[in-house]
């Protein structure tokens, strides 16, 4: 919340993003050291912690007080079906490839795509 107030949500939450796409690079390319391994699940842990407060801020400074309950609460719903859902498509890709890479460098593009999306998106003029 402190950073998003001085720095505004879209560069905050376009860091997140970025951070988790650098995650699940160094995930998908770390075959055999460990550190970054422990490096990538922790900064992969930390941007999924992050987007729960960087939802909320980039939502609320994109829609009118009236409409930010439902706009919130798809974008809340919609997380939580990617979290049901995902670790599904995860585990299907490794059984059909042998390797999470697959899945990995998907993450790397979709938090790609999604920072630069961000950038599209209207901030809500406040009356």
């Amino acid at each position: 919340g402190f950073l998003f107030d001085r720095l505004g949500a879209t560069i905050i939450t376009t860091v997140i993003f970025l951070l988790f796409a650098f995650g699940c690079g160094l995930m998908a390319s770390s075959h055999s050291a460990d550190w970054m391994s422990i490096v990538a699940t922790l900064l992969i842990g930390a941007c999924s912690g992050a987007l729960t407060v960087a939802v909320a801020c980039t939502a609320a400074g994109r829609f009118p007080p009236t409409v930010f309950g439902t706009v919130y609460g798809i974008l809340t719903s919609l997380i939580v079906l990617s979290g049901a859902i995902g670790p599904i498509l995860v585990s299907m890709t490794h059984d059909l490839w042998h390797s999470y890479t697959g899945a990995l460098w998907s993450g790397v593009a979709l938090s790609l795509v999604s920072a630069l999306l961000l950038q599209f998106i209207p901030e809500h003029k406040k009356a």
